[in-house]
């Protein structure tokens, strides 16, 4: 399966999107 990467990239961008809010 590719999911397990999908899901640490999906954390990784969530994480890139939680420090560029103010």
């Amino acid at each position: 399966y590719i999911l397990l990467p999908r899901i640490i990239e999906a954390k990784y961008l969530d994480v890139m999107d939680a420090e560029h809010r103010p």
